[in-house]
């Protein structure tokens, strides 16, 4: 099995292929779209024949989806086996703190207000890019069908490629105990700030 490896310049964000060839068979898996160019348009009509078997999205920075997002909405008729994004939402239900209606209130006069969350390194990340993907995906039954929203995984799990032809893909995880601190952390920094935003406009939201 011959495997090719392709990356093309995405901004400050990652754009990269992986095309495992066996005799006439091919599996192609991107990972990842900054921005998405003119060659990496050339490079799937042309060396993919618009066949994408597995994409995947690791994180909803606008440096890894912004580029998807554009392929897709320019490449409507693309032929995509498989997508993992996990999008902004969790499927695995769990047990939430109910707002109270006058945080609810809050939220809504505050909706556009609030700086976004972002990491220690200041690259763009929020959720506006995350649905702006989903609702690409959503728009298409075909890459509707075919999305599978949580592909997080506790420790590591392998993942067959065309049932095990093309070999395996790896998922390497972490533990759900770390999961759950980040799920802790996310939390206490939002009624935080949802805590300090209320005092700041209460009247306004009365």
């Amino acid at each position: 099995m011959r495997v090719i490896f392709k990356s093309f310049q995405a901004g400050v964000g990652d754009c990269i292929f992986f095309c495992l060839k066996e005799g006439d068979r091919q599996y192609a898996i991107m990972v990842d779209c900054g921005r998405f160019s003119q060659a990496i348009r050339d490079y799937v009509e042309k060396e993919l024949n618009k066949r994408i078997d597995l994409l995947v999205v690791t994180h909803s920075d606008a440096d890894h989806v912004e580029g998807v997002t554009a392929l897709l909405n320019d490449m409507p008729d693309l032929d995509i086996g498989e997508i993992w994004f996990n999008s902004y939402k969790r499927e695995n239900g769990g047990v939430g703190t109910p707002l109270s209606e006058k945080q609810i209130e809050c939220l809504r006069c505050l909706y556009g207000k609030i700086p976004q969350v972002i990491d220690v390194l200041n690259t763009k990340v929020n959720a506006e890019h995350a649905i702006t993907l989903s609702e690409t995906i959503l728009s298409n039954p075909t890459w509707e069908d075919v999305w599978r929203r949580a592909q997080i995984k506790v420790g590591i799990t392998d993942h067959l490629l065309c049932d095990g032809a093309f070999g395996k893909l790896r998922i390497i995880s972490p533990t759900q105990k770390a999961l759950d601190a980040l799920d802790d952390d996310f939390l206490e920094l939002f009624y935080e700030k949802l805590r300090s935003e209320e005092r700041r406009v209460g009247k306004e939201c009365r």
